[in-house]
């Protein structure tokens, strides 16, 4: 088969490693395997897989249909983008862009995202949604003019809404002629959305090819997605939904049995923060599923569908389905949160739930700037080793642009936390700020909300920009606009982590990166639970906790440092602050840039250092 991929590119010309990476991405689905590829964010691995797939599948023949998943919306915008590069430059491909369903509708509602989908079925069916009506009378013609007019998904959406139609709808049959659907994760994630979806589009498994982003995130991802959980506030609130709005009498005897059994657990979950409990406990109380069924129908109906509104009866009604579908790879714990008592669903091995999904698709590209070992992704995903291919790029600008140096005096460690260390860590960040010379953006990178809580009282920048968790990255920037130093404190794994950009051109204004403190995830009953099914699977007990706590650990890092360089004129300076980092254990998985730092031990050290450092960050 060919490789002639130009004829796909819309571009002048490649960038380093990106026709290698489009080529592997090509043999990959013609095979029909998997495809683990780590390309450093930014440097274009978009429109690579694109084009690699793009030109697999019309050699292939035979209606594959492409499905990028996307975790956010400014990772779904570049795709889009790509593909409609790709209708300028002449290429005839249809695609087609989704957003989680509940962000498409166009009424405004505060539901869960499964409530929605419940009550937005009902709506449906009662004739009562005024989009969906008239989205069905309007041409398939009108949609496609919709699609080549917008500007961006965003911009999508807004037009069909303006248009009075249902974006969903207008995308739903648009998807059919579609090469490549963009989309959230759950469209093939969650079973029942995806053989709802799939279904509607005559599709199996085996016609999918898949293009994952950042699939180093899909773990926690996946996990999240498959547990529940309710507590005892919205069991109360259930009761006197049921009370007001007319129910089974049986449904309100459940609500008072399950307060009352998981009040039973408050002195123990108390003490022990958690408590493992046995799902029989639950299903011995619950009513049948159709009385369940009947009752949550009935409180839809008493309130008269007058707009999409909140079911806190809902909430239980889908945990106890839930539980009555409960296998291995969760457990059912009671947690006391904030002195509320809480029942968690929890998947640890979302590997029984995905699986099949990897094994059964035609193809898969799992990419990311920072992905895990193979032997994690195969353990964790459940996927057939056999069936994998790699082909990774770390870094495609010079190693030399790295600064990096580790203090061997502090720690985030949980043994040695307290209001000494919270200051020592603080005095570093506060130091570091005032000894770089350069007028650049300082990101500072907390394991944890918590962590950052307690050593943001001791930092002295009057230039701070705080991640909250609703913080949004244009809001980051448009506050940057009027600073000359700007300290911005985020958290590994939070939002600016996964799509900070700043630049000015293709420089990033991003100069220094502070590490405080390695972000290990926290231990949980997640956390036992995993380790305990990957040493079975890994016959090793050390391996499945590096697994579980150091490869995480140190993708966050390694993502900390790479919001620094995105260009090879771009040089950062990266300040660990954490002694763990020398740990044999985490230096194993490290990539380059770590392999020699300059060690710190004191302020004092640190500080005789900052000739040099500005001398480094002064050369572009």
């Amino acid at each position: 088969m060919s490789f002639n991929l130009e004829e796909y590119l819309p571009y002048g010309r490649w960038r380093r490693g990106q026709r290698n990476l489009a080529k592997e991405v090509f043999r990959t689905v013609v095979n029909g395997e998997l495809l683990l590829a780590e390309y450093p964010t930014g440097a274009g691995k978009t429109i690579a897989s694109i084009i690699g797939v793009l030109k697999a599948i019309r050699e292939l023949g035979g209606g594959y249909k492409v499905f990028y998943l996307a975790k956010t919306k400014n990772q779904a915008l570049q795709p889009f983008k790509e593909l409609k590069k790709l209708r300028n430059k002449g290429i005839d491909v249809n695609f087609i862009f989704f957003r989680n369903k509940k962000d498409m509708c166009g009424f405004k509602h505060k539901m869960s995202y499964d409530e929605f989908i419940y009550t937005c079925n009902i709506y449906r069916k009662e004739g009562l949604c005024s989009f969906y009506k008239k989205t069905l009378k309007e041409d398939s013609e009108h949609f496609k003019a919709l699609l080549d007019t917008a500007e961006d998904p965003m911009h999508f959406i807004s037009l069909t809404r303006e248009n009075g139609l249902c974006p969903y709808e207008v995308a739903r049959a648009l998807a059919g002629d579609a090469e490549f659907i963009i989309g959230a994760y759950q469209y093939i994630f969650n079973h029942e959305i995806r053989d709802v979806f799939l279904g509607s589009l005559n599709l199996d498994l085996n016609d999918i090819v898949l293009i994952i982003d950042e699939a180093h995130n899909l773990p926690d991802i996946l996990s999240d997605m498959y547990s529940y959980s309710i507590n005892e506030i919205t069991i109360r609130a259930a009761k006197k939904e049921v009370r007001k709005y007319g129910g089974w009498r049986e449904s309100l005897d459940f609500l008072t049995k399950l307060l009352s059994l998981i009040q039973g657990f408050k002195v123990q979950t108390k003490r022990l923060g958690w408590i493992e409990v046995n799902p029989s406990l639950l299903l011995s109380i619950a009513p049948e599923t159709e009385v369940l069924n009947e009752t949550l129908l009935n409180i839809l109906r008493q309130k008269g569908f007058e707009a999409p509104s909140k079911s806190y009866f809902y909430r239980i009604h889908k945990f106890i389905l839930k539980l009555k579908a409960y296998n291995l790879g969760y457990t059912l714990v009671i947690r006391s949160r904030e002195d509320i008592l809480t029942l968690d669903l929890i998947c640890f091995d979302v590997s029984r739930e995905v699986s099949r999904i990897f094994n059964n698709v035609h193809s898969a590209v799992l990419m990311s700037g920072t992905l895990q070992p193979r032997e994690y992704i195969s353990s964790i995903l459940g996927i057939n080793p056999n069936k994998i291919r790699e082909f990774r790029i770390p870094r495609i600008f010079p190693v030399e642009n790295w600064l990096v140096y580790v203090a061997t005096d502090v720690t985030s460690k949980y043994s040695e936390r307290g209001d000494y260390m919270y200051r020592k860590i603080a005095e570093y960040i506060n130091v570091i700020d005032r000894g770089v010379g350069e007028k650049c953006v300082r990101l500072v990178v907390f394991p944890s909300y918590d962590l950052m809580k307690a050593i943001m009282p001791y930092i002295e920048s009057r230039e701070m920009i705080i991640e909250r968790e609703d913080t949004s990255i244009s809001e980051v920037i448009r506050k940057i606009r009027d600073m000359d130093r700007p300290l911005i404190l985020s958290v590994a794994g939070g939002k600016l982590m996964e799509g900070i950009e700043i630049r000015h051109g293709r420089k990033s204004l991003i100069r220094v990166v502070v590490v405080a403190g390695l972000p290990f995830p926290e231990p949980s009953i997640y956390s036992s639970k995993l380790i305990d099914v990957l040493a079975a699977r890994l016959k090793s007990k050390d391996k499945a906790w590096q697994f579980v706590f150091v490869v995480p650990a140190v993708i966050r890092v390694r993502q900390s440092a790479g919001r620094a360089v995105r260009s090879d004129r771009d040089r950062v300076v990266v300040f660990v602050l954490d002694k763990r980092m020398l740990n044999e254990k985490v230096r194993k998985y490290l990539s380059l840039e770590f392999s020699n730092p300059r060690i710190v031990n004191g302020i004092q050290n640190l500080e005789r250092e900052f000739a040099f450092i500005n001398e480094f960050l002064s050369h572009n």
